[in-house]
């Protein structure tokens, strides 16, 4: 039974990996299904839907998915998916899933990564729905669509118009809405709602698509005129929204998301609030255009007087909203038209009331008496925070009260604010901390719950209230940054329930920040944040504690249902202007030019919102000019300030805003920033965690930040399982790898910036990066993760540039060991005037073993060689060589004295005696090559061989970030190349960043060829040789009969990672045919591989009603056109499944594995690891009996098939005319086939024998063995 199920669930898996792809991809936005069937005719002809067309087809033949998506563009910029076995869409969100979403510019974008292009604005397409209403009124409407030349737009409306074609009209279907089934019909971009007599200015949709083409947003509203009044919108605010339907017109939907977000027919005239709330929900970014685009001329649809008709309506709406976070919310309906929700908390918790006392006892017990008397808040725990002097009668006072205990804690030196509130949270009990200033008078007993409410609410970080003067008027209704001439009370003088051109303060709202008069937090946030900056004397540290807790993405709320009266605001002290500079200084570091929730169109000399007239400056100027006026000015002559974001933007050449990803505090919830972000943004606004973990991200995994960050950052951060496990996985990747390697693959670059790892080439290391991000390249935390992990540990970067740099290496030999460092430093000081104090700090480099660091000294100091010249074979002279540079008589620095006295000298004295060897091959770029120089590095190390690796870059499109790792210098006498003749042997050392040693090795080539003649543009290699070893008898022939030096035979070990098989499904393969498998590279030649005869040999082999399949997997057809065109139309004649995709090396292990047996009718093979992996899989192997398989391949292990040795007549390049190779006999080949598919018990024998036979011949311990002996000859030759 079990043995039927299983087929059935592998599929059932299948289908919900499909499923789930789907979903993701439907769900992103990002598809555009009437855009992709609009210009894909073939697809819209053929009645297939155009999603799964396109998850099927179109992304594997680089259609775009839509106009935010162009899948051609994307696979340039990652050019490792060309081959269409990956969908770059899924990629593309998946990536965003792990490392965060990078730029929409991502996607829009083709970059060579050196260099590359960006091509120009997109093109917004608009799905104009227009809603039922008046006939006259939907002329003028459609009168001013009728004027937007420049926009692409379709019309979507209850009935035709003849004067606009662009029009479509459809019906609701029974029992739908007529918003439903247009939002279904609707095919652009992004959807604009329009209601009968709304007036769209000329311009306002280019406008708007204007700033779609330069932005991510999946929702945009603006501005608009209400009759003759101008309303103008705050930011993105989702406590307004909730209020009532703020965005009116004219607002853009991502399409995608408006359609998810369909309201419910039973939302009837609240419709348009319903779409609003559900797509803001469901948005990743959205965005004000602070103009006026639209005047809406029936006062009846504007939304707060459609609310005050159509209550039932709206009621509704939010009853649905919030039906799953409450039972019953209390929904309040006011006289203007907007709503207060009020969420009844099943269980209230307790809140902590901090209170300092500067003097004014009267003003405590006033306080006091509110708190305890007047607040209908039930669990209430008070702490009052003062000097001991003044404490003393308020605390007789409170002990006649006798009712709650009332904790006073004692405060020395100086009272601030800041220093109060931290010392009252560090005792206090509450999970919510509530500071209060004691000249508040409680007027309201529901206060207190109406500000706790809110503070619940996912990604709500500071709560506060509405502060009244005695006379009823507006004291403060949030603080707004740039008004006056810094900062101000928003609303103040305002009457409390006023509506003017910017709304009322009498709604619920999101702003910049709330004084400290008030300040609900949560516990965990305030953790989070790390406290009030107490630096800070004044009121000026509750409004860094609000910038700060919306960098970390919370938001800001101001609780218009929460009264308190002030009856007077103290005047800042002579503090202020201190105080001033300071918050100058962390807006500037947090790269906030402007105010979101207040708007540019007003007048920043007024706390009271008002239209500025004939005034030059708003808002945004204002507060950037008052920034660089109160700022300590940036020093460009010292290292650049990583945590400042103005001075990084500035070397960057950006705005503030742009170096960092957006933290978003308006979202219901932070998921601006991957887990790595989280953790970056974390560090960079906590200096007391960079004191504790100095190297938080440099040590990596196993650094004590790590573990923290793994514990107790979890919960500091609040993080899900999910984003918890991103954590660990950051750590494991390292999120920085890609941005170093980005900047040491741009040798330009670095010819003009040697110091670009360093603090003083931070600067030009800042501007490099974040191009490379603005082109879709580099995601930003990649980059901020290499420039935070570079700051912590400078030494450390000071020895990578050494080791990557030749003439560094030219001038100091040693300059990455402990004998060279001192001197390294002295010479990087007065080569490039560098007198900062990091340089100079105590440091004793940690990359190399200790071994190789006295090799390293070794082969620098003659003095050395001559006092010891046996110190590497003899261990007593080893032994006198360490004791002697653990004196003073060996003149060198202390560090390094130090460090000799301090080892395990006989250890040391026998790891010396050990010799080692070099090498040199492709670590990081996946191929061949790489696997059979890891194998090497494998048996070696299984044999005990000391080693030292250095890899040889490709370009940074196609290696993996491992390089860094890998940049060990020619610490042995013996270096192996594994790079091939042309064409970068010649180039090796300077690609590798290596300095050939004076004195110089013994160099090994280690080459693949696959013709027994070699090309005469080796000869160049091989006069750098001293000897070569090869894979096969097969190369070594032509090696031998070409050069005079030494050839071996060495071949790597093959052996098989653990890997999971994978089912037939997976590679949409037939379950029960008998199937054959050859897999190659279109990189590698296809004549030489010859599967167009393979394709001939199968046909002559098997009828069509045969259950037998050919399997043919290759990759990058599409950088070789018309050989994959050949292929392509072979296989198709018969009935060959052709795979052209990139696999990683455990999917093509699961491709084998799911296959019967493997064919290769090759011209040619240096080795044939594929044949060899397959064998070790135990699969029966039909091969060219030719070449460099027959090393492992015989007539007991495989089936082998005759052939003919040709001459090439004609260049096929790298191949030249005249070399000759084998043509396989296809009848003899064909009989192979039938015999294994004849008789499968003796291809299950066949294989197994094979396996058996390989594991012993080929296993990487007896080639390490066999690599080692060698080694140990060329040690003793004299």
């Amino acid at each position: 039974m079990i043995g039927r199920l299983l087929p059935f669930g592998a599929k059932r898996r299948e289908r919900r990996e499909r499923l789930r792809e789907r979903r993701l991809v439907a769900q992103s936005g990002l598809f555009n299904a009437g855009w992709y069937l609009s210009r894909n005719p073939d697809v819209a002809a053929s009645g297939q839907d155009p999603l799964d067309h396109f998850l099927r087809h179109g992304a594997r033949e680089g259609r775009p998915a839509g106009p935010d998506f162009d899948t051609r563009l994307y696979l340039a910029a990652y050019p490792e998916l060309a081959d269409g076995s990956v969908n770059a869409l899924l990629h593309y969100l998946e990536r965003a899933a792990s490392t965060g979403p990078a730029s929409n510019t991502a996607t829009r974008r083709a970059a060579d990564p050196h260099g590359g292009g960006a091509i120009g604005p997109r093109a917004i397409s608009f799905s104009i729905i227009l809603l039922d209403g008046p006939p006259r009124a939907s002329d003028r409407t459609l009168e001013s669509l009728r004027g937007q030349n420049d926009a692409i737009v379709e019309v979507i409306a209850a009935r035709t118009d003849p004067r606009m074609p662009a029009i479509r009209a459809v019906q609701a279907s029974p029992g739908g809405s007529f918003l439903g089934a247009a939002l279904d019909a609707a095919v652009n971009d992004y959807v604009v709602l329009l209601d009968p007599g709304d007036i769209v200015l000329d311009g306002a949709l280019t406008a708007l698509a204007d700033h779609l083409a330069g932005a991510d947003s999946d929702i945009v509203y603006s501005d608009e005129h209400q009759g003759a009044a101008p309303v103008l919108k705050p930011g993105w605010s989702p406590e307004l929204l909730d209020a009532y339907n703020y965005f009116g017109r004219l607002t853009a939907i991502r399409r995608g998301i408006a359609l998810a977000a369909c309201p419910d027919p039973s939302a009837g005239a609240a419709s348009e609030w319903s779409l609003n709330l559900g797509a803001s929900a469901g948005a990743g970014r959205i965005d004000r255009l602070p103009v006026i685009l639209c005047r809406r001329t029936e006062p009846a649809a504007c939304d707060r007087v459609r609310a005050l008709t159509h209550r039932a309506d709206y009621e509704g709406v939010l009853q649905g909203l919030w039906a799953d976070r409450t039972k019953d919310p209390r929904i309040e309906a006011r006289s203007d038209g907007t709503f207060h929700v009020a969420w009844p908390l099943p269980v209230r918790p307790r809140v902590s009331v901090v209170i300092p006392q500067a003097g004014d006892a009267d003003g405590l017990r006033r306080c006091l008496d509110g708190l305890l008397h007047r607040t209908d808040y039930p669990d209430i725990d008070i702490v009052v925070v003062g000097h001991r002097s003044t404490t003393a009668e308020t605390e007789v006072f409170c002990a006649r009260l006798g009712e709650r205990p009332i904790r006073f804690v004692p405060l020395d030196g100086s009272l601030t604010r800041a220093r109060a509130y931290n010392l009252g949270a560090s005792v206090a009990r509450g999970e919510l901390l509530l500071f209060l200033d004691p000249d508040l008078t409680i007027v309201e007993g529901g206060w207190l719950d109406a500000l706790v409410g809110p503070s619940i609410g996912d990604g709500v970080g500071v709560v506060g209230p509405k502060l009244l003067a005695p006379d009823g008027r507006i004291r403060e209704a949030g603080i707004g940054l740039g008004l006056r001439d810094f900062y101000a009370r928003v609303f103040e003088g305002a009457a409390a329930d006023d509506w003017g051109v910017f709304g009322s303060p009498d709604v619920q709202r999101n702003v910049a920040a709330v004084s400290g008069a008030c300040q609900l937090v949560a516990r965990s946030v305030f953790e989070r944040i790390g406290g009030y900056d107490e630096r800070y004397r004044t009121g000026c540290a509750a409004i860094a504690f609000c910038l700060d807790a919306a960098r970390a993405g919370l938001r800001t709320v101001y609780a218009a249902g929460a009264v308190l009266t002030q009856a007077h605001v103290t005047p800042d002290s002579t503090d202020a202007s201190t105080d001033r500079v300071l918050l100058a200084e962390r807006l500037r570091a947090l790269g906030i030019e402007d105010d979101s929730f207040l708007h540019p169109a007003l007048d920043a000399r007024s706390a009271e919102p008002r239209l500025r007239e004939h005034w030059p400056e708003y808002g945004t100027i204002a507060l950037r000019r008052t920034i660089e006026h109160l700022a300590h000015p940036l020093d460009a002559s010292q290292p650049l300030d990583l945590f400042d974001d103005g001075a990084v933007a500035a070397a960057a050449g950006l705005p503030w805003n742009a170096v960092t990803w957006r933290s978003e505090p308006g979202r219901r919830a932070h998921r601006s920033a991957s887990p790595a972000g989280l953790l970056i943004d974390l560090l960079r606004r906590r200096p007391d965690l960079r004191t504790r973990f100095p190297r938080a991200l440099s040590e990596g995994r196993a650094g004590r930040f790590a573990e923290w960050a793994g514990t107790e950052g979890i919960g500091i951060l609040r993080l899900s399982e999910a984003q918890a496990a991103g954590i660990a996985a950051a750590f494991a990747t390292d999120p920085g790898a890609r941005a170093r390697q980005y900047l040491t693959y741009d040798t330009a670059f670095r010819s003009g910036q040697p110091l670009f790892l360093l603090p003083n080439g931070r600067r030009a290391t800042c501007r490099r990066l974040f191009e490379a991000v603005a082109v879709g390249i580099l995601a930003l935390e990649e980059v901020w993760w290499f420039l935070l992990a570079c700051a912590e540990a400078p030494l450390d970067e000071l020895c990578a540039t050494w080791a990557i740099t030749p003439a560094w290496q030219e001038a100091v030999p040693d300059g990455g060991s402990v004998f060279g460092i001192v001197a390294l430093v002295r010479w990087v000081s007065e080569t490039y005037g560098i007198a900062s104090d990091w340089l100079f700090a105590p440091y004793a480099p940690s990359g190399a073993t200790d071994a190789q660091q006295v090799r390293s000294g070794f082969a620098a100091h003659p003095a050395w060689r001559d006092a010891f010249p046996d110190a590497l074979t003899d261990e007593s002279r080893t032994r006198e060589l360490l004791r002697y540079l653990s004196a003073r008589r060996s003149e060198l620095p202390f560090v390094a004295r130090e460090w000799a006295r301090t080892r395990d000298v006989p250890a040391l004295a026998s790891e010396l005696r050990t010799g080692g060897v070099n090498i040199l091959g492709h670590f990081s770029y996946p191929s061949g090559l790489r696997i059979s120089a890891e194998s090497m590095v494998e048996g070696l190390r299984m044999a005990g061989v000391p080693l030292s690796l250095r890899d040889v870059p490709i370009r940074f499109a196609t290696d993996e970030p491992i390089a860094p790792r890998l940049t060990g210098s020619e610490v042995f006498d013996t270096t192996i190349i594994h790079v091939q003749p042309q064409p970068l042997f010649n180039e090796a050392y300077a690609r590798s960043g290596l300095r050939p040693r004076d004195e110089r090795t013994y160099r090994i080539g280690y080459w693949y060829w696959e013709f027994d003649q070699l090309p005469p543009d080796w000869n160049r290699a091989a006069l750098d040789c001293d000897e070569f070893w090869t894979a096969t008898e097969f190369v070594a022939e032509g090696l031998r009969r070409a050069f005079r030096q030494p050839v071996r035979v060495l071949p790597p070990g093959v052996e098989l990672p653990r890997f999971d098989p994978l089912p037939r499904a997976h590679f949409d393969l037939p379950e029960h045919d008998y199937l054959f498998l050859f897999a190659f590279h279109m990189t590698s030649v296809m004549e030489r591989k010859n599967p167009l005869g393979l394709i001939e040999a199968f046909r002559q082999a098997f009828r069509p009603d045969n259950r037998a399949k050919l399997v043919i997997k290759t990759a990058f057809g599409r950088e070789h056109p018309e050989a994959f065109a050949q292929l392509q139309q072979a296989a198709g004649e018969a009935g060959v499944i052709l795979i052209d995709a990139t696999l990683t090396w455990h999917e093509t292990l699961g491709l084998m594995a799911a296959c019967d047996a493997y064919v290769s009718l090759h011209r040619s093979e240096g080795l044939g690891l594929s044949m060899a992996e397959a064998m070790l899989l135990g699969k029966p192997v039909i091969a060219t009996r030719y070449s460099g398989n027959l090393d492992f391949m015989d007539d007991g292990n495989s089936l082998l098939v005759d052939f003919r040795l040709v001459t090439l007549d004609r260049d096929l390049p790298p191949y030249q005319r005249g070399l000759r190779w084998a043509e396989p006999s296809l009848d003899h080949a064909a009989a192979q086939m039938r015999r294994l598919y004849a008789d499968r018990a003796f291809g299950e024998e066949l294989g197994s024998a094979a396996r058996a036979d390989l594991a012993t011949r080929m296993s990487c311990r007896a080639s390490g063995r066999r690599m080692a002996e060698r080694l140990a000859e060329i040690a003793a030759m004299p």
